[in-house]
Formats: C-alpha cells, structure tokens, sequence
C-alpha cells in the first residue's frame, strides 16, 4: 500500500496503462517510450566511429591506468550502437577488486585490484541476446555477512557477495550471480567466455525492468521500472497498475538467491531511486529507511500517453521526484512529491551526505532541451517550461535542501564548462561526487558546506570520448572503490577505463556508506593522448542530424 502524505506539485492522478510496451532508442534518457516496430535486424542504427584508445588529451588531475575496449570483455554485439552500460564494483574478502560492467551481451566482469593490468574474467550472458532493450542494464549489489558461528562461512572471508543484474530485455528476469566464486577464477579463454547466473529470479509477473539499487544496510533491493505481465502480477491488489513503470521491493535477506516480493507499487519509479537509513536533520524520520525517488519524464508528456489510466493531456512541468518512507513495506507513505524548476526529466540522485542535508539530482535532458525551440523534440515530448531556449547550456546538478522532508526546496543548479553536452549517472563517495557526464566524461566535484549552502567544485576530468556529438555518447556510469584509490567507468563505445585521481586533498566527511568508494590518494604524472581523435565539424553535424532522425522514427 502507498499513502499519499503531501504534494508540493499540486497532486497528480495516476495514469498507467495496460498496454506492452518496449523502449527501443539507442539513448537511455529516451528508455520507455517507443515501440519496436519491425525486427532487430531490419533496424538501420547510427554509426559510431572505431573505439577510441587512451590516454585522451582532456584530461586534468586524473590519470587513465588502463583501458578495455569492448570486444576485450565480451561486448561483441553492438545491435544498438550501444556497446557498454551501466557499471558497479565489487570486493571480495580477500580484497580482490571487481567491475560488474553492463554491456549489451551481458554483465562484464572485469578483476582490477592491479588497475594498471586489469584481467577478464568473463561474461554473465542475457538469456536474450538478440533483444535491442539489453542496451540499458544495471546492477545491484548485496553482501551477506557470516556470524562466527555459521556453519555455512565461507572459508574465504566473512561475507559472501551477489549480484543482481537486470535489463529491460523482455523475459530476462533478474539474473543473480553468487561473487565469492570470482576469486577463484583465472582470466577468460575467450571475450565471451560465459559464467552463467546462479539464480534467475521470475516471480510475480515480473518481466524485466530499468534499474535496481540494493540498500545494503537493509537487505532490501528495490527495483524500479518493472514491466508486469501475465495474469497474476505482484501488483494486482492495485486497483489499476501499468504493464510499465511499477516498483518492485525484494527482501534478500533469508535467501539471496530466493529474494521474497515484499511491496508492489504500480505506476511509481520510472527510471531510479536511491535509499538510506536516514539519520538527518528532521527528527520527524530519524531512523526511517527513506527512498528517493527520480520518477523520470513528466506523466503527462506526450511518450507516456497509452502508458496510464487517464490518457488526458496535462500542461507539461517536468518530471517528478519523491521522497518516501518505505521502512513498513506494508504501508509505504510519500513524504513529499516535487517538481524541481528547470528540471525536465528526473533521471537519478544521491544525498550530498550521509546527514541527508541535500538532495543531488541529475537531468540528462535539460541541456538538449534548452537548445531547441518552444516546438523541439525534447521540449514536446518529455516537458515544457517557463525556462527560456538558452539558459541552460551545460551539465548541470540540481542541489535540492532537503533538511525539512516534507518541504524540500531548490538551492540551485551547479554546471560544468561543457556547452552543449548533457550528463548521466553520478555517485557519492565522502565529499566527492563521481560523475559520468557522457560526451564529457568523468567529472569529480568537491563538495563543501558554507554559510549553510552546499558549494560545488570541479577538481578534475577525464574526457574518454572527445570525437562523438553530444546525446548519448561517451560514458555511461562510474564506480569508485572503497578499499583503493581506483575508479572504473564505462564508456559506450571506448570500453571500460580504469582511472584515479592525480591530487587529493583529503575526504571531509569520514563517514562512509559501507557499500560505497572511499576518497582517492594522489598518483603521478598528466595524460598525453596517443590517438588520433579529430573529426571534423561536417562529420560530427552529419552524425547528431542521423542521431535525430533515428530518435524521431522510433516514437510510437
């Protein structure tokens, strides 16, 4: 059961939809809102250039260690144009260090605990690898700690790790691989060598879905962007749910191999969502496990209509984030549900803390917005605003104070120099904000308090994919380590890059979340490019004016 507490966008009625519907576009901002009309094979995709190989000339106070190009790790199919996804990390007991990297064939594993010599260890294949929606994957993490008088402790160590890996491939299912295993392993034979899922979890008319987070401390996974299908689903004591955008709550706890379905809420957590064990400044929820929660596009835009229960159209603000208590699964209450101003499509977050002062959150749409006119593709199709053509021109974070759950309001919006790019997925470690920024990227911010504000900065990047135009290109996701100073990435087209930082002045904030990256130690010497990565103006104009066309023929 989900209760509605407050409203600070005004309330909006639910609108699903029990029509199928499958995400087709070659751009992850655009998941979910086309349909494959004709066969895989039938389907023409952009052209991408051959991957680009380090060290890349923009690059400051960061040094690229090594690098994988896709078909090294088992990515050898690229349906979509889009090779890698999403990444994560992992580490074993006995220290070994792993990258879980998404790709369209499958979760990548990769041992950098030598970042300097990383070593393939194989590919945990989807169980349909010819379905184009294997281009947006993620993975979620969860460590089983052993008390001293288990008798199953593994002799290793004292936890055993899995991993759940989930796509919008139809009928994939959540694929769970038991880690402790890895260490075990040598490098891979072959690119694709296969290390196949010690479960599959199926149950309750799941089907497939966008992204899952694993909040440690808990031993709950939440998954979010959960397609239903068949005639008994997890959510039919909803009164209306969709074929899409539904969240699914997992327990992991007694059987991780087995999760149990402990909440099913229809029509809420398009794209992703992000959990704590909250210990901030309301004392309304101190000690409440509270989920944010970025619902994506705006429900009335045009791509979600046939998606909901009332197909009426809506004035479009842009795209709502929640917050809400989820520590009773049985009774999950809203805490607060907003539109931030400027803000077109709520992709992802995280708090800028582990006080939980401030709300982080990401938009990868609002520069491409921004540049097109009142009737733009963007602009008709995800949301409109009040926000002038122009005034928002490069990546940007929104910082949203959030000390007053029930009354979160926007601080401001912090861009990077990168005009015209648009930006992705970020992670939190310490004081540090670890940003894939596609076209751009890594960034990493420094974040610090002042005058009861939160203050960003920019301390350093890397600039893996400097020939491509902006949407959709360059890197995808970022992870870094909390036992080294290693960071992983994964960049669509070049491949995963294994990075640190060069210069570090310390980590404000000690107090880590215990499944994170810690803060980075300094390494040595700048990176100068070796390959070539001019193209010219003609050729990256050709390539964004394919990109559009390819995007536009694909709306249902």
């Amino acid at each position: 059961m989900l209760l509605r507490m407050n409203s600070l966008s005004g309330g909006r009625s639910l609108k699903p939809s029990l029509t199928p519907f499958r995400a087709v576009l070659a751009g992850a901002a655009l998941a979910s809102f086309v349909a494959l009309p004709v066969a895989v094979s039938q389907i023409s995709f952009p052209l991408f250039p051959e991957p680009a190989e380090g060290p890349f000339p923009d690059t400051v106070n960061m040094e690229l260690l090594s690098q994988l190009l896709p078909a090294e790790i088992g990515a050898v199919n690229p349906r979509s144009g889009v090779l890698l996804n999403d990444i994560w990390g992992w580490t074993s007991p006995n220290g070994e260090e792993y990258a879980l990297v998404g790709t369209g064939d499958g979760m990548s594993i990769v041992r950098v605990t030598d970042p300097e010599n990383p070593v393939h260890i194989g590919i945990m294949p989807t169980s349909e690898p010819d379905d184009f929606a294997n281009l947006w994957g993620d993975i979620g993490v969860y460590n089983v700690k052993h008390s001293d008088g288990d008798k199953d402790k593994d002799s290793d160590g004292s936890f055993t790790g899995y991993a759940y890996y989930t796509t919008e491939a139809a009928g994939v299912g959540i694929h769970i691989l038991e880690l402790n295993q890895l260490d075990d392993m040598g490098p891979a034979p072959d690119p694709s060598f296969p290390i196949p899922p010690t479960a599959v979890f199926e149950e309750g008319g799941y089907n497939s879905a966008h992204n899952v987070y694993v909040h440690q401390k808990t031993g709950f996974a939440y998954v979010v962007g959960v397609e239903l299908e068949g005639d008994e689903t997890a959510c039919d004591d909803e009164p209306f749910h969709p074929s899409r955008f539904n969240t699914m709550i997992l327990d992991l706890k007694s059987d991780p191999l087995n999760p149990e379905i402990v909440s099913c809420l229809a029509d809420f957590g398009e794209h992703d969502i992000y959990v704590v064990n909250y210990r901030g400044p309301d004392r309304d929820y101190r000690g409440r496990e509270i989920a944010f929660v970025f619902d994506g596009r705006d429900k009335d835009a045009s791509s979600r209509r046939g998606m909901r229960k009332d197909d009426t159209p809506g004035e479009l603000g842009g795209g709502t984030t929640e917050i809400w208590d989820v520590t009773d699964k049985d009774d999950i209450r809203v805490i607060s549900s907003f539109t931030v101003p400027g803000i077109c499509f709520s992709h992802q977050g995280w708090t800028s803390s582990n006080r939980h002062e401030f709300l982080l959150i990401n938009d990868e749409i609002d520069e491409l917005r921004d540049a097109e006119d009142a009737d733009g593709f963007f602009r008709t199709n995800f949301c409109d605003t009040d926000i002038a053509p122009g005034t928002i021109s490069n990546p940007g974070i929104y910082v949203v104070n959030i000390r007053d759950l029930d009354n979160p309001f926007l601080q401001e919006r912090f861009g990077v120099e990168s005009p015209g790019d648009n930006d992705h997925n970020f992670i939190r470690q310490g004081n540090k904000l670890y940003w894939a920024v596609y076209n751009a990227g890594t960034r990493v911010l420094k974040m610090k308090k002042k005058k009861g504000e939160l203050k960003l900065e920019e301390i350093a990047r890397l600039d893996s994919e400097p020939r491509m135009p902006p949407e959709f290109n360059g890197q995808w996701g970022i992870f870094p380590f909390e036992d080294s100073d290693t960071i992983v990435a994964s960049d669509i087209v070049n491949g995963l890059m294994v990075m640190r930082l060069e210069d570090d002045d310390g980590d404000d904030d000690k107090d880590k979340d215990s499944d994170r990256g810690r803060r980075i130690r300094s390494a040595q010497g700048p990176a100068v490019s070796t390959t070539s990565l001019v193209v010219s103006a003609e050729e990256r104009a050709a390539r964004r004016a394919a990109r559009i066309e390819y995007i536009k023929s694909r709306i249902r």
